[in-house]
This record gives C-alpha cells, structure tokens and sequence, in this order.
C-alpha cells in the first residue's frame, strides 16, 4: 500500500514539476534573445523604474547595466 501512495505522489509531483521546467526554459530563452538583441531594450515597471535592461541598451546608455537598474523616469 505504502509503494502505491508512493507512486502517486511521483505522479501528483511530476506534472507540475515538468510543467515548472518547461517555463523556466522558456524564461531563459526569452531572457537570451532579450539580452543579444542588436536593439536597445527596456523594460519598466508602473512607476517609471528600470527592471531590465539588455546589453544594448548599456551601450546606448553608455551606463552599465547596475546603475540603469537604479534609475527611474519618474523624478
């Protein structure tokens, strides 16, 4: 009885787990083809501050990428 519960709950864990995987590999390839685009990228959240930048835009900048992430278009 104790192997059948067992392999129920592989079961139960398994869906989510491989579901959890599939996203976060879709994350990471956004997040690459976000960072080696030739285009300059931001992103902001409501209130005008940074949250993400891509390399390009550090060069457009001329700012690394830490100090972008502390600035904000709301004075």
């Amino acid at each position: 009885m104790k192997q059948n519960i067992a392999a129920i709950e592989e079961d139960l864990l398994a869906k989510p787990l491989k579901k959890a995987q599939q996203e976060n590999e879709k994350l990471k390839k956004y997040y690459e083809i976000f960072d080696r685009s030739v285009d300059a990228m931001v992103l902001l959240d409501h209130h005008g501050k940074f949250f993400q930048v891509n390399q390009s835009a550090c060069r457009l900048f001329e700012m690394e990428k830490e100090v972008i992430l502390e600035k904000s278009l709301n004075p």
